[in-house]
């Protein structure tokens, strides 16, 4: 969920909702549990009619339940440089960032980089194709998961978009298929 508190400065929340299941759990034991939170800000500090620079950085606050996979045992932090640049009738989207990962054993410091183009930029129903990689949180891998993302964003309302996309690996580090569902809420 975002807000803006100025114009050029948003204020995000997120707790996703996801099964983790344990080896003893039923298949549909813990299906819409909450996971740990994310609080971010966006600054905005470069906008024009067709380009959009902005740093977001947040924290992932424990608040999922670690012992049922549902969140990690401490506190972690993200940092993200994002360009947008309108291409008529396209929409192209960079990011560059940093994720300090709190999960013991694992890599801590995961450098990402992901690309998109979301076609129209504007209107009712739009489409989106990304990829994306970071690095790899196994300390004894050192090649990056890479993955393809596609879907649909539409325009509910003018206050609330809902999307649904796939995600597929593109190489064998990452995970082989995922569903995705977000909802953005403006106010």
């Amino acid at each position: 969920m975002n807000r803006a508190h100025a114009d050029d400065l948003d204020v995000a929340y997120a707790a996703p909702r996801h099964p983790a299941l344990g080896e003893k759990d039923a298949p549909h034991a813990h299906v819409g549990r909450l996971g740990d939170t994310s609080l971010d800000l966006k600054w905005r500090f470069v906008e024009t009619d067709d380009v959009q620079l902005a740093v977001r950085a947040g924290a992932e606050l424990p608040t999922g339940d670690f012992s049922k996979g549902l969140g990690a045992e401490g506190t972690g932090w993200h940092a993200v440089l994002a360009l947008s640049v309108a291409i008529e009738p396209a929409l192209w989207l960079v990011n560059v960032g940093y994720t300090r990962s709190r999960v013991r054993g694992e890599r801590t410091h995961l450098p990402f980089v992901t690309t998109a183009v979301i076609a129209p930029s504007e209107g009712v129903l739009r489409g989106f194709v990304e990829v994306a990689a970071q690095a790899n949180s196994d300390p004894e891998r050192s090649t990056w998961p890479a993955v393809a993302r596609t879907g649909l964003i539409w325009k509910a309302t003018s206050w609330l978009d809902l999307d649904v996309g796939a995600e597929g690996r593109l190489n064998r580090e990452a995970p082989r298929a995922t569903i995705l569902a977000g909802a953005t809420v403006r106010w």
